[in-house]
């Protein structure tokens, strides 16, 4: 990828909450439904960035490799653990379970 740059961040111990789906149907005369909802608390840590070309425009569909090396048979490879593809403003996001965080992860590029 010639003329173009990515930046990369690590954010380690976020607290979010676990998003659950409910179905819910509205009777004929009900205008509104009241639930009790509880959302578990999580931990995570995220890895993200922005592509963006030599002037700073964002680029859209860029695939994003996330790489973790290991020594297989004592030579160095690297393990893709996930991809994704930037968005519509060059940015890409990805969460690293509890079990996962003490790991060094590579980020790779590449075009479609």
């Amino acid at each position: 990828m010639n003329n173009e740059i990515y930046s990369c961040a690590y954010e380690n111990n976020l607290i979010c909450f676990e998003s659950k789906t409910l179905e819910v149907e509205l009777k004929n005369k009900e205008s509104e439904i009241k639930l009790d909802v509880v959302l578990e608390e999580k931990q995570i840590s995220k890895i993200w960035g922005r592509i963006v070309d030599t002037n700073h425009r964002p680029i859209e569909n860029v695939i994003v490799n996330l790489l973790r090396p290991e020594y297989i048979h004592f030579k160095l490879e690297y393990i893709q653990v996930n991809a994704t593809l930037s968005d519509s403003d060059g940015f890409y996001e990805f969460e690293i379970n509890e079990y996962n965080k003490n790991v060094n992860y590579v980020v790779s590029v590449e075009r479609k």
